[in-house]
């Protein structure tokens, strides 16, 4: 059975795949006939792999359809209608996300709930396991706005988690709850309480804290991106190697005092160490191995890493299918599964205590680029230094937490040795990352290839394609603002407004991303039609981290900037800027795009006055017609007049806007543009908005719908 289950459960994530991009309907329809085929092949002994393998891809499409259903229909799915509702439900997780924000996970009766809360909790931990009850809206996390970024909905689904809400105040009932919750809130309480005994300088207990138990909350941005291009930021997240530390730590006990007392104060140490790292899915899969292991060596069977982790992964699955889309569940078992497949190889070139880190980094490294979209030049070498000081670090701390665990003590000096390592791992991680001289942004490759560099199946590649390929106009959703992407035939790129926001960095978190994700490596030229934070700042964000070329912040009437003989910008208004007005809206650029086919207006945030001034600027001519108008002002009920519509008479219309901000879109306007047969797209509710010509038609796609 040794390779079948590794087939097998290869199968099953084949199948929780399927079901997510083909939908319910189609995975059971395609469990049909893998049923069929199980019971048409009777000869076990010539067909049992592939029987084993129809058996797992049924399961995974049975599984994955009943899972979502039951998401989809459950208790939270009522409430989800912008209504208020009284929730109970027992707290299982808290996570400090910085300052007075905390996100509580609660189960409501076998749903799990993510509220978010912004006010100082006096006792955070000791709410684990308690009731609580609370007043708030329910709703659906939000899913990418842009093609291939970060889905914060399926990440929460990864973590069973498939409604939020944002809760003003709670209450604690009298409800008890059971062993097993008192029992976790002890261990973090206990958790906490070793931090407050330590009083090490901040940056060094951010450290020990993301080391130790993975919570990287407190941790300095800029060190932890230092990290994270290194390659060395598994250390931040509670892995296998921290577990493998303990376990080789009770492997040489157990060498010499062999006795069933030892193996369970061994399996009460990972039981408490797992619950103060809150279980997360490489510490689960690490326990799972060695439990594995443990069990072979009680009943004297030779034990498979390749077969191990095959059955763990499927433990894990059948928990929560959508675990597989978490990039958790993938660099654990990517990385175990490297170790299987590339050490024997390397040990023959570097020997046996090099061969493991190497396979690791080597079957990692396609994976970050696509992913995290950089490669680092020192991962293989500066990981060593790295993980020598953490392989220190790891056995004291634990040493020191079982101790206050157990006994209410403390190891004396240390405070002084934890400080003193944390601060050795940072200036080394430091030294190799030479300022990131040596580590790349890079766009991310096509998923086919980073299946062929792991010799993985490449027929899953099909998951990667998206329309959004073929768009050469591109309205990106950057949540309240406007950041339209024009990219040219030979692969150049142009971005008119960049979005901004006052509490996140647009150009850094969202047109960064976007754009390496989507395979471009810099920008050409970036214009904003005026100066305010919504239409500007994200260039100039973007452009303090990515490659880009000219900025445009002003022009007049008449000029033009020209891509190719088929695509090139036109303003079409003002006559002339006036930097001293305090009135932004009044001086935008207005931009005519004439895009391979398709023309686009782009009319800023200016006002009915503005489009006034045009409409007589331009009476008589067919300045102002176009395919797509891109609407002014994010919607306002005080732009996009009558007139001005009948001048532009465009097919579809695109609206750039958040959530709940300002108001924005007016009812009023969205209105006014279907009576007129305007196909209306907005960002809010479809997120990006491709816009693409072909034989003289337009077509849109959308990211959401």
């Amino acid at each position: 059975m040794r390779r079948k289950l590794f087939c097998a459960a290869v199968a099953m994530i084949a199948a929780i795949l399927w079901v997510y991009y083909a939908g319910i309907a189609i995975g059971l329809l395609s469990a049909a006939p893998a049923v069929c085929g199980v019971l048409c092949l009777k000869n076990r002994t010539a067909y049992g792999g592939v029987r084993l393998i129809l058996v797992f891809f049924t399961a995974g499409c049975l599984l994955m359809c009943v899972h979502t259903y039951q998401a989809r229909h459950g208790i939270l799915a009522g409430f989800s209608d912008d209504q208020r509702v009284s929730v109970r439900g027992v707290v299982t997780e808290v996570r400090q996300t910085g300052g007075q924000k905390w996100q509580l996970t609660v189960d409501t009766g076998g749903e799990k709930l993510l509220v978010r809360y912004y006010r100082q909790i006096d006792d955070p931990y000791g709410l684990i396991g308690r009731e609580i009850e609370f007043s708030a809206v329910i709703e659906e996390p939000k899913e990418a706005g842009n093609p291939r970024t970060f889905d914060y909905q399926l990440y929460l689904r990864s973590r069973n988690i498939f409604y939020i809400t944002t809760a003003d105040s709670f209450s604690l009932t009298d409800r008890k709850t059971d062993l097993l919750r008192r029992f976790q809130r002890v261990i973090l309480l206990k958790r906490e309480r070793f931090f407050r005994d330590l009083q090490l300088p901040e940056q060094s207990a951010a450290m020990v804290r993301g080391i130790l138990f993975g919570d990287t909350a407190d941790l300095d941005e800029e060190v932890y991106d230092t990290f994270r291009k290194n390659g060395t930021a598994h250390v931040l997240a509670v892995s296998g190697l921290h577990i493998g530390i303990i376990y080789g730590l009770f492997r040489r006990l157990w060498e010499k005092h062999r006795s069933r007392a030892m193996v369970m104060l061994f399996l009460m140490i990972l039981t408490a160490y797992g619950t103060a790292a809150c279980w997360s899915v490489s510490v689960r899969r690490a326990v799972f191995l060695i439990l594995l292991s443990l069990l072979g060596e009680a009943v004297q069977r030779r034990r498979d890493l390749l077969t191990s982790l095959s059955a763990a992964a499927m433990a894990v699955i059948a928990a929560n299918p959508y675990v597989i889309f978490g990039a958790s569940f993938q660099m654990s078992f990517l990385a175990v599964a490297s170790m299987s497949f590339f050490t024997p190889v390397l040990q023959k070139i570097c020997g046996r205590t090099l061969a493991p880190v190497l396979a690791v980094q080597l079957g990692l490294m396609p994976y970050m680029a696509y992913t995290f979209n950089y490669v680092s030049f020192v991962a293989l070498i500066g990981n060593f230094p790295v993980l020598f000081l953490v392989s220190l670090l790891v056995p004291a701390g634990i040493a020191g937490f079982l101790l206050i665990l157990l006994t209410g003590g403390s190891l004396p000096l240390l405070p002084q040795i934890l400080d003193g390592l944390s601060d050795m791992i940072i200036r080394t991680n430091g030294f190799f990352s030479a300022d990131g001289f040596l580590s790349f942004d890079v766009p991310g490759p096509p998923l086919w290839a980073v299946f062929l560099i792991l010799a993985v199946a490449a027929a899953a590649a099909f998951t990667d394609a998206s329309p959004f390929d073929r768009a050469q106009v591109v309205l990106v959703d950057v949540g309240q603002g406007d950041c339209l992407h024009l990219r040219t035939k030979d692969g150049r790129n142009l971005l008119i407004d960049g979005g901004g926001s006052v509490s996140y960095d647009v150009g850094k978190k969202i047109l960064k991303p976007y754009l390496l994700k989507n395979g471009f490596s810099s920008v050409d030229l970036a214009a904003a039609t005026h100066l305010h934070r919504d239409h500007y700042q994200g260039i100039s964000e973007l452009a303090a981290c990515f490659p880009v070329g000219k900025i445009v912040t002003e022009g007049r009437t008449g000029q033009r900037l020209t891509a190719d003989e088929n695509a090139w910008l036109e303003i079409l208004w003002p006559d002339h800027q006036q930097p001293e007005s305090d009135d932004e809206n009044a001086g935008s650029l207005i931009f005519k795009v004439h895009w391979y086919g398709i023309s686009l207006l782009v009319t800023g945030d200016i006002t009915a006055e503005g489009e006034a001034m045009l409409l007589e600027k331009y009476r008589g001519t067919d300045a102002l017609k176009c395919d797509v108008l891109k609407v002014a002002h994010h919607g306002s009920a005080y732009s996009t007049s009558d007139d001005f519509l009948e001048a532009a008479d465009p097919s579809v219309a695109v609206i750039g806007v958040g959530t709940n901000n300002y108001g924005h879109p007016s009812q009023k306007v969205i209105e006014k543009m279907q009576k007129k047969g305007i196909i209306v797209y907005r960002t809010d509710l479809d997120g990006a908005v491709g816009i693409r010509s072909k034989d003289g038609k337009i077509t849109v796609c959308t990211k959401k719908r």
